[in-house]
């Protein structure tokens, strides 16, 4: 499975599971130690509008990755639009074959998409568990991010 493939079964478990949280549960703590449910959920819209620029060789603007600009009162919203901007991105001409500047280094598209990926599948589980949900991704998907 492709790594486009893979965040296209992802993105619209996290999304979900973002729609379902409650305001009252923004300031939730997470089993990731670093970050509260309202500070992964900014974690992952900074990364995704930081990152979809890099695969479509561009850099991102400088406010798009400040700190606290993916949530207001509720963040389903913005964390949508990001989440559709990044597939879409990654989902783009060359985007996989492109080398992209990850936290890591420099490396291929298809391998930070991969990385990618992993990150969403792991705070997903962070999500819903912080806020109650279920979160079940199917064998096969896990079992290729894993691998």
């Amino acid at each position: 499975m492709e790594p486009d493939e893979q965040l296209a079964l992802i993105m619209p478990m996290l999304t979900g599971i973002v729609d379902r949280i409650e305001p009252g549960q923004l300031e939730l703590t997470t089993p990731c130690a670093a970050f509260t449910v309202r500070g992964v959920i900014d974690h992952m819209v900074g990364g995704a509008r930081a990152f979809a620029p890099a695969f479509r060789g561009s850099e991102p603007e400088a406010d798009a990755v400040a700190p606290g600009t993916a949530t207001a009162q509720h963040p389903g919203a913005s964390f949508r639009a990001a989440m559709a901007d990044l597939l879409d991105a990654v989902s783009s001409p060359g985007a996989l074959t492109r080398i992209v500047m990850a936290p890591f280094g420099e490396v291929p598209g298809a391998i930070f998409a991969r990385f990618v990926a992993f990150d969403g599948l792991i705070h997903g589980w962070d999500l819903a568990t912080s806020t109650g949900q279920a979160f079940d991704p199917p064998d096969a998907l896990v079992s290729e991010i894993d691998a």
